[in-house]
């Protein structure tokens, strides 16, 4: 049923994109091939459209797969008004796809409202609570003694390596958010996870060093507690 193709919970949300991005993998291996053969070779024509839905919802009284759909078709981005009568130009075979025209006036204006909230939610966070995590608080390797998010690192930064890599995260994911039409800030705070391995998180620091254990673990909770927040708030975010 329609009803069954949209996550109600986080939980389920976060399934149905591994199995995207594993659908996605087997399409990507190209022509001939299992994957590109089992979808078409097309992503768009296997994933439930999220304007289809919120048509269903609103016609049939389903209010629970709303913010599921509102928030995929939020991610989705508007084709260009040009191409319309040409959205195969416009989609790749790996971009969801989206029947604009079952969407009511009033749909399209939570829409648009809800999507504006994400940046302000991203902009909105706490960036300061990181330095308030349990394990960071404890840490050695991280400094009440300094501003944790000053304007810039200061010269001892390399005696701070969780301190500094924290704040690189700020500046990364926090500073300036985008506010492009497919942002998806329940992707950029998993992103976080990965991004602090990186060498732009480490550059400058000893070789070896970066986040401690307890400074990761705290920082994963951080991170499932944001993106929780994030995903209660998607109810009131395209609410009527």
């Amino acid at each position: 049923t329609v009803a069954a193709d949209w996550p109600r919970t986080l939980e389920e949300w976060d399934r149905q994109e591994a199995e995207i991005s594993a659908m996605r993998a087997l399409i990507e291996l190209g022509p001939g091939t299992h994957g590109w053969d089992l979808y078409g070779g097309r992503l768009a024509s296997v994933l439930p459209d999220p304007a289809a839905a919120i048509h269903f919802a609103t016609e049939f009284e389903c209010p629970e797969i709303l913010p599921a759909a509102f928030f995929r078709l939020a991610c989705t981005g508007l084709p260009p008004a040009e191409e319309e009568d040409n959205l195969e130009s416009v989609y790749s075979a790996q971009q969801q796809r989206a029947r604009w025209e079952l969407l009511h006036s009033g749909d399209f204006i939570r829409l648009l409202r809800g999507r504006g909230s994400f940046s302000e939610f991203m902009e909105g966070i706490e960036t300061t609570s990181l330095a308030d995590i349990p394990a960071v608080a404890l840490c050695r390797r991280h400094s009440d003694e300094l501003d944790p998010w000053p304007a810039a690192l200061p010269a001892n930064f390399k005696r701070y390596p969780c301190n500094t890599v924290l704040w690189r995260v700020t500046e990364h994911f926090f500073k300036d958010v985008p506010h492009q039409d497919t942002y998806d800030p329940l992707l950029a705070l998993q992103e976080i996870l990965a991004w602090v391995e990186t060498e732009e998180a480490k550059v400058g620091l000893v070789p070896g060093s970066g986040l401690c254990s307890g400074c990761t673990r705290g920082l994963k909770r951080w991170v499932a507690d944001m993106r929780m927040d994030f995903w209660e708030c998607l109810k009131g975010y395209f609410s009527p």
